[in-house]
Parts: structure tokens; C-alpha cells; sequence
């Protein structure tokens, strides 16, 4: 979570520091080491590493990002039926008009079936379309010709 403060030359950047639990100057907050070696796997088209850093990393911060990144994937593919029709809907509209990692992208990556677990451990509801594939072990994103090192930036 960023906060910037003025503008021009003069703005400052501020980060949320998670043990603090406030805003500080950006340079000033150390991430956690699993940050690093998420950065490290991604820069090397490592995304399934990536994913399983994410799954499986320890502490309050490691708890507060799945936690949003979950509540996106859960939010985005629970749209699927009533605001769009498939997965790619959702993943269009996040991934090429936010140019935000698409929620069928993360849980391909991350892998269905643990998709559901982490959804359901953080008591987060768990979209039909996951729930559909973690049963029948296929995967949600289908656009062959798109480079996921896109979504996935370091």
C-alpha cells in the first residue's frame, strides 16, 4: 500500500509498514525476504515458483497479501455468470484494461486445487469457476499467445 504526499519534485513516497502499522518514507521500510525471492523467481519466468513462494511464505505480511490477492481473485472470478459469462471476461477486463496479473492467470499459476484450499483457509468465498476446476484439473486462462511474463514484473 503506497501513499504519495505533494507533487512535482516535491512529492514524497510513503509505504504502509506492516509492524508499524502506519505509513512511512518508502526507503525506509525492509521487505521481507520472501519479496526477494518472489522478484528473483519472476525475473527468471519462475512463476510457479513465484506462486509457491506466495503460498507458502510465513508472518503478518505474507498473511496480508494473500489476503488481497485472494479477495481479487475471489472478487474477479465470482463475476463469472452474472457480470460476464466466462473467466476471460474477467480476465480481459483486468488484465488488458488494468494491466493487472488476470485472477485466471494467478490461480493457473498457483494451481486450482491449492487455489481453493488458501481461498478457503482464509475464509474467502471460493468462485464456482475454480471450484470447477480444481475438480475437473483443467486450467481457467486460455489466451495461448499472451506472454505471462507481462502480469508477472519484477
Amino acid at each position: 500500500f503506497f501513499r504519495r504526499v505533494g507533487r512535482g519534485k516535491d512529492a514524497q513516497d510513503f509505504v504502509l509498514d506492516i509492524a508499524k502499522r502506519d505509513y512511512v518514507p518508502a526507503e525506509a521500510v525492509e521487505l521481507p525476504d520472501f519479496v526477494g525471492a518472489m522478484k528473483r523467481a519472476s525475473r527468471f519466468g519462475r512463476y510457479n515458483t513465484t506462486m509457491d513462494i506466495f503460498a507458502s511464505a510465513q508472518g503478518d505480511a505474507a498473511d496480508l497479501m494473500r489476503k488481497v490477492i485472494l479477495g481479487y481473485i475471489s472478487y474477479g472470478l465470482n463475476r463469472v455468470g452474472t457480470v460476464v459469462q466466462t473467466p476471460a471476461g474477467v480476465d480481459n477486463i483486468m488484465g488488458f484494461g488494468f494491466n493487472w496479473a488476470p485472477p485466471s492467470v494467478l490461480v493457473d499459476t498457483l494451481g486450482a486445487k491449492r487455489t481453493v484450499a488458501l481461498l478457503e483457509k482464509a475464509d474467502i468465498l471460493v468462485p464456482p469457476v475454480i471450484s470447477a476446476a480444481a475438480d475437473a484439473g483443467t486450467k481457467l486462462f486460455d489466451e495461448p499467445n499472451v506472454d505471462l511474463g507481462r502480469f508477472f514484473f519484477a
